[in-house]
């Protein structure tokens, strides 16, 4: 039992098993981090579903489900801007032979917002790129997601 317990504190991280030196506080911190692991969980497939919507409704309205594959290129994208630890997340889809310039021109705007980018990855969903790009927020007392989503917007749509 003492070597389960022993295994159980070394899957912890450190900020839950600080202090604490009982089996018991380890067991009690061990559902509370399993609480939080549900809840990130939980939170990360509301946003995995919203992308779903938001990626299916740009299919419907590009006339993909008609057959016509000839608009593809032509579909304007939209730009999400998403609240996120500590600044935002960007999520935006390109179909056009020039999405590489598109994410280029979205970072420009960021790095121009004064935002620090974080992470920025790319996945082929069907025949379209799904752009997401992480930034930290320097001074949230100067910034508006609203402002920086209509800039984005036209970044995107003008391309």
């Amino acid at each position: 039992m003492g070597n389960l317990c022993s295994t159980l504190r070394s899957q912890l991280p450190l900020e839950y098993i600080k202090g604490k030196r009982s089996i018991p506080d380890h067991m009690k911190e061990a559902v509370n981090y399993i609480k939080k692991l549900q809840k990130n969980i939980d939170e990360l497939s509301i946003k995995r579903d919203e992308l779903k919507r938001n990626s299916n409704s740009s299919d419907l309205s590009s006339g993909d489900g008609d057959g016509s594959s000839s608009h593809s290129s032509t579909v304007t994208n939209c730009v999400t801007v998403l609240p996120c630890l500590g600044g935002v997340k960007v999520v935006f889809s390109s179909g056009s032979d020039d999405e590489r310039l598109q994410l280029s021109r979205v970072m420009e705007v960021l790095l121009e917002e004064g935002l620090n980018v974080v992470s920025c990855f790319s996945t082929k969903v069907r025949e379209k790129l799904l752009h997401t790009v992480q930034s930290e927020v320097k001074d949230f007392s100067r910034f508006d997601p609203s402002e920086l989503q209509r800039k984005l917007n036209h970044v995107v749509m003008g391309s």
